[in-house]
């Protein structure tokens, strides 16, 4: 299963972020000293996915593909800025905020991460 295009032919739009977790690594030494630091994994990413006046057909197909994902489903994602595919993606705690304003205009947030 694919993420959604938009009807631009865009994945996503310029108001999504990308971020990868940092571990804190923390070292416990003979005599209790401690050394800590930060590693990133770069295997694991999330996109926050902000969407702002949606059309009709891109919010639906957005709560369409939403929907049809059991929980904790799997799906591929293709990642807007480098355009690496990561195909054990899933929504991160089940949840896709979408509203309407009164010119039926939408507006939507989402948020992916990657599963492995």
């Amino acid at each position: 299963m694919n993420f959604p295009i938009l009807s631009s032919g865009e994945l996503v739009q310029s108001t999504a972020i990308r971020s990868q977790p940092l571990q804190h690594l923390e070292h416990i030494f003979a005599g209790f000293s401690r050394q800590t630091h930060r590693k990133t994994n770069s295997d694991r990413k999330s996109w926050r996915l902000r969407y702002e006046q949606l059309n009709a057909e891109e919010s639906m197909a957005l709560r369409a593909f939403f929907e049809s994902l059991p929980i904790e489903g799997l799906f591929l994602f293709t990642d807007p800025w480098t355009a690496v595919d990561y195909p054990n993606c899933r929504v991160r705690n089940y949840r896709l905020s979408l509203a309407c304003d009164r010119d039926g205009r939408y507006s939507a947030e989402i948020e992916v991460e990657n599963a492995d």
